[in-house]
């Protein structure tokens, strides 16, 4: 746990590379023919993890001073038949696409298992088929039937009902791109050219948007952060949270790859959640400050993460003080005066890392359970103290 305490953030912060890209270059990396070269890959528990499953159905993958060097299975020799990813959605539907037709048992800790997969189960069961229809509600269901393709010899058409998060997919798409792969994408179908085959790729990991965001609120609420080495040419979805920050009131100044953030007075505003709908738990916290009313929608996949985000955010916010009304798909959130007591993070690391951004402008708040953090943000509390945040009682918790 930590107790955070009311502070004045003054400096620059450095943010780590990105998770979802780190997943895929990795699983990508170790079906490919030949050797990559991954540098800046996130590591963490769930990274060590997916490295192992890897090497299980047959890739080779070095630790190196600058991340991974990983010599593809062009075929699958499974030495394991059980693959343990731990806590990491994305990479539990990413390896069932692509082992869906071995005899493997692919498992995760228990948030894990209550997360729902049999969408993209039914939509594996058709990829004998030309077309194949899927519930796109959740973004990793299309990115991991993208995947089982990419191995095929023949074009497929997928057809996705209920397409959300699109640019988590858009992310998928840009590496066939990247790959050389040939793609059509339309709102409602995907239709992949596959080759049967991957060459081998050299990759650095951008900087990650979503862990960008975090220092960001809190600087918006406290201070002054800026951040560096930001590419906004990516296609990571999170960067337009910088935008929804602006239309707020969020004083933030863009020169080049650098972002400045400073204190601002925040204006409650209407937001679509779904471009990114890992958000919504600092969202939250932000519409607490901001004058008037913040209405947060279109997140209801939102409630299948790590925990059920928008029942435990609602919960943990009205016990400091919010107005807060829960809502099927997110929430509405009026100006509140909040006050110091106890949160959990419910083991979910985007929790975590928003009700310490929530503590540095309250004070006094008690954070449980924050070794999730290392989930995406190994080294936040480190870096943010670097930057003039106060901590106290901190225990159990070692950046990697």
């Amino acid at each position: 746990m930590v107790f955070v305490k009311t502070s004045t953030l003054r400096g620059t912060i450095c943010v780590p590379p990105s998770k979802s890209h780190s997943v895929r270059a990795v699983i990508l990396a170790s079906i490919a023919f030949g050797k990559s070269c991954i540098k800046n890959v996130l590591m963490s528990k769930d990274m060590e993890l997916l490295i192992k499953c890897c090497c299980q159905f047959g890739a080779q993958i070095e630790k190196t001073k600058e991340g991974l060097e990983i010599i593809g299975a062009n075929a699958f020799d499974l030495k394991h038949s059980v693959f343990d990813v731990g806590n990491s959605g994305l990479a539990f539907r990413l390896l069932t696409a692509l082992l869906f037709h071995e005899k493997a048992i692919i498992m995760g800790d228990l948030s894990l298992k209550k997360r729902p997969i049999k969408p993209l189960l039914r939509a594996l069961e058709q990829l004998h088929k030309n077309t194949i229809e899927i519930d796109g509600s959740d973004s990793q269901y299309v990115s991991a039937l993208i995947f089982a393709i990419l191995k095929l010899k023949t074009p497929k058409t997928i057809s996705i009902k209920n397409r959300k998060e699109k640019p988590f997919v858009q992310m998928t798409l840009s590496w066939l791109k990247f790959l050389q792969i040939p793609y059509e994408d339309t709102d409602k179908k995907i239709t992949i050219y596959p080759k049967g085959s991957i060459e081998a790729f050299d990759y650095t990991v951008p900087t990650d948007f979503s862990s960008a965001s975090y220092p960001i609120a809190a600087a918006l609420l406290t201070g002054s952060i800026q951040i560096e080495h930001l590419d906004f040419s990516d296609s990571q979805g999170d960067k337009q949270l910088i935008d929804c920050f602006q239309k707020m009131g969020g004083d933030i100044e863009i020169k080049g790859q650098s972002v400045v953030a400073k204190k601002s007075e925040l204006e409650g505003i209407e937001i679509d959640c779904d471009p990114f709908i890992d958000a919504l738990p600092q969202l939250a916290v932000l519409g607490c400050f901001a004058k008037g009313k913040t209405r947060l929608y279109n997140a209801k996949s939102a409630r299948f993460k790590e925990c059920d985000r928008i029942a435990c955010v609602a919960k943990e916010l009205k016990k400091l003080g919010a107005n807060i009304e829960e809502k099927e798909d997110g929430f509405i959130v009026y100006e509140s005066a909040m006050q110091s007591g106890v949160c959990h993070s419910y083991l979910d690391h985007r929790l975590a890392l928003s009700f310490i951004v929530l503590g540095l402008r309250v004070g006094d708040i008690e954070i449980k359970d924050i070794d999730c953090m290392k989930k995406t943000y190994p080294q936040f509390i480190e870096r943010l103290e670097k930057c003039g945040a106060c901590f106290e009682k901190k225990l159990d918790f070692v950046g990697i």
